[in-house]
């Protein structure tokens, strides 16, 4: 007569829990204007002594579009369930490790034009500013006021300062400006500007006295620059608008004023006495 009799088997409670990590996703961006997203974790299934295991209860989200470190944090009730779906959250401890979304900083550089030419008596400037680095994002941008400028012969920085377009946050750019150089050079030997300088004359009537002229002549006004005697006329000659034109032309070409040319050239026609015919020679 065989009787048989089962036994009893009894799982208890650890008297330490299993502890199981968390680790929640991050990212890493840079600035681009668009909305970047960080969720989940990097992963929810455990081996523990060759079992395993997966957490289920547990989310994690965030969401941002300006530069800056954010935290994402794991929210929820963590439950753990074995391969065969039994809920044995009460042998693990679930601890979590925060997350981070990094979004960093465009760098932009801002770089004004260099130049260099050689000295004409005007002002050398340059309003270009060149953007390199990561650029602007889209839709994104500055504008530029450019105040650099070099007259004598020497180099001076081509300065400038920037403004942001609405729409733009200084606080998502690292920009790095760079100032340009504007450099005047001294003409060449073969190339210097010649100017005549003429001293004053006078015109007197014998009277037995001695008579003196001093002084230089302003090309322009006729006028003597100081102290002469000359008796000189400021008149006025009204010109047609394509003379005044050649003529600013021609002065731009020479580096002189335009009626400092026409001045000389009528001093030209005078001192060799030449006299004007209806016939002109097409010098092109």
């Amino acid at each position: 007569d065989i009787t048989t009799e089962f036994g009893k088997l009894e799982v208890t409670n650890r008297d330490s829990q299993y502890e199981i990590e968390l680790v929640v996703n991050g990212g890493n961006y840079i600035y681009d204007g668009t909305l970047k997203t960080v969720e989940g974790f990097e992963s929810q299934y455990f081996t523990i002594n060759g079992n395993k295991y997966y957490v289920d209860g547990m989310e994690a989200y965030l969401e941002a579009v300006d530069a800056g470190e954010y935290t994402v944090i794991a929210k929820g009730e963590p439950h753990v369930y074995d391969t065969s779906g039994n809920d044995v959250s009460d042998q693990f401890k679930v601890v979590t490790a925060d997350g981070k979304l990094t979004i960093s900083r465009r760098k932009v550089v801002m770089t004004s034009a260099s130049e260099t030419r050689p000295y004409d008596g005007t002002a050398l400037t340059n309003d270009s500013v060149i953007i390199s680095g990561d650029d602007f994002a889209p839709e994104e941008g500055a504008y530029y006021s450019v105040t650099g400028s070099q007259k004598t012969a020497g180099s001076s920085e081509n300065s400038f300062i920037y403004f942001l377009n609405e729409g733009t946050k200084e606080s998502n750019y690292e920009i790095i400006t760079v100032p340009g150089t504007l450099t005047v050079t001294s003409r060449p030997d073969g190339a210097k500007y010649e100017i005549t300088v003429c001293a004053a004359g006078g015109e007197f009537t014998y009277d037995g006295e001695e008579h003196s002229a001093s002084g230089i002549m302003n090309p322009v006004s006729g006028e003597t620059a100081a102290n002469g005697k000359a008796q000189r006329r400021t008149i006025t000659i009204s010109l047609e608008t394509d003379t005044i034109d050649y003529f600013r032309a021609a002065a731009n070409k020479l580096g002189v004023p335009y009626q400092t040319l026409i001045h000389l050239c009528l001093n030209d026609i005078r001192d060799r006495e030449l006299v004007p015919q209806l016939h002109w020679e097409n010098r092109k």
